[in-house]
């Protein structure tokens, strides 16, 4: 029965860096990065938009998607004062390949690249054994079709899957952190921080955002580290929590149907180095 079929993605992705760095004089130096992308990708219980597909056989229930790509990060650090730093990267669009089992979902025939972002900051040592941390990341979503999308018009006037097929409508957004870190007890440091961001979703975009209702806009964090013996090895231990939000819109195939939006998360982070 198609009607009480579940609906949903999944998707998982993964970045690593190969770095190479250079240090200018004393107080300041640069890296260069490539960046290697993997990507996971599946879609279910969508089969009610096939009639709005270039390619229904590519849209729904196809298993899972494999996708990897390549792109670039660039960075700098300098040392302003003993107590005074600064610095900042830009990592360029990761080209992602395309998830060939859902050309007819995702614009531009399943494209889904990774989008560029840029960060700039800055830690202050203003006292003993403390550090205030401070920083800015935008994350320019428009630079990806799948994700910028809008959801209508395009929806009724291209495919799902062609250049300018209807995606979730994302705009760019900028997060903002500060943080605090403690390190006045031999083999421990303890840390907090809140990040306070955008939502990329518009109240227009909310229908097609049910699938990913990545609403979220502030978060707390707390953590510490225990180093280890004299080897050098640390445990490490981090809880954050992505505070309640939520977004309301109107849906734009019923419009006396509202949509409500909701999300909060908790995440715990356990990790050992050595």
């Amino acid at each position: 029965d198609q009607s009480s079929e579940k609906t949903g993605v999944n998707l998982a992705q993964m970045l690593s860096n190969i770095t190479f760095s250079q240090k200018l004089g004393d107080n300041h130096s640069l890296g260069v990065s490539g960046v290697i992308g993997y990507q996971s990708f599946k879609a279910y219980g969508l089969a009610s938009f096939a009639s709005f597909s270039s390619n229904s056989t590519a849209l729904t229930g196809n298993g899972n998607d494999k996708s990897f790509g390549f792109g670039f990060k660039v960075g700098y650090l300098g040392y302003l004062t003993d107590n005074l730093s600064i610095g900042a990267t830009y990592q360029s669009k990761v080209k992602m390949g395309a998830f060939d089992k859902y050309a007819g979902l995702f614009a531009q025939e399943g494209d889904f690249d990774v989008p560029a972002s840029w960060t700039a900051g800055a830690a202050w040592n203003f006292v003993s054994d403390f550090t205030l941390m401070a920083d800015v990341k935008q994350i320019l979503y428009s630079g990806v079709k799948s994700v910028s999308n809008p959801m209508f018009p395009n929806l009724m006037t291209n495919d799902l899957g062609t250049e300018e097929g209807a995606g979730f409508g994302w705009k760019d957004i900028m997060v903002y952190k500060i943080g605090l870190t403690y390190s006045g007890i031999e083999t421990w440091t303890f840390r907090g921080g809140v990040s306070i961001g955008e939502n990329p979703i518009q109240e227009s975009e909310v229908m097609f955002n049910i699938l990913v209702p990545a609403i979220v806009k502030n978060q707390l964090a707390l953590g510490f580290s225990k180093e280890i013996g004299n080897s050098g090895s640390q445990f490490n231990l981090a809880i954050k929590h992505a505070l309640n939000n939520s977004i309301m819109g109107p849906n734009p195939l019923d419009p006396a149907q509202t949509i409500e939006l909701e999300m909060n998360q908790f995440e715990l982070e356990l990790g050992f180095s050595f």
